[in-house]
């Protein structure tokens, strides 16, 4: 048995396979080096679905209550000959507004679509519930956008933006 965590990030990384985004784009749980540059002979969107945490706390005897945090990263190489203005060699802003908004597409992809609605289930681990924010780390760590882009990337000709998502399992042992 996997650990939970692990378990759903598999299943995230599932449920993203009928997402839409402006390009095809390639889904691949890992734990990504996020300072790499992607190579030059990969196009399209890569998504990189990545564990990061899953505090606990006991609820009462033999319960305990998960929160799994799962981070997105959102990756496209950009071309400095159609992607730059050619004028002063700035990345064109129409660019990185598109691939901000397929980041705003894979937050909302699992987030509830009205206030009273719980967020999407996961096929693969069905006593999972999406949660708005972890309760249970000192800092709190919410569900949606972390960071637009990277501006570090855009300094090497590649957009990178942050979707943090969490994942609520309560489980009795």
């Amino acid at each position: 048995m996997a650990a939970l965590l692990v378990s759903v990030a598999k299943a995230i990384t599932s449920e993203l396979g009928s997402i839409d985004l402006s390009e095809s784009v390639e889904i691949v749980r890992s734990y990504a080096d996020w300072q790499a540059k992607l190579e030059d002979f990969e196009t399209g969107l890569r998504l990189d679905v990545v564990p990061v945490d899953c505090p606990f706390e006991q609820q009462s005897r033999g319960k305990y209550r998960y929160e799994c945090v799962v981070n997105l990263l959102l990756r496209r190489t950009l071309d400095p000959r159609t992607d730059r203005h050619l004028s002063d060699g700035r990345i064109d802003p129409e660019v990185i507004d598109g691939y901000v908004e397929d980041l705003q597409t894979v937050s909302e992809f699992f987030a509830p679509n009205q206030p009273s609605y719980d967020g999407r289930k996961l096929t693969d681990v069905s006593d999972a519930a999406w949660i708005a924010e972890t309760t249970l780390l000192p800092t709190a760590r919410r569900s949606g956008v972390a960071a637009p882009y990277s501006q570090e990337m855009l300094l090497k000709d590649q957009y990178s933006g942050l979707v943090t998502v969490v994942y609520r399992v309560v489980r009795s042992r």
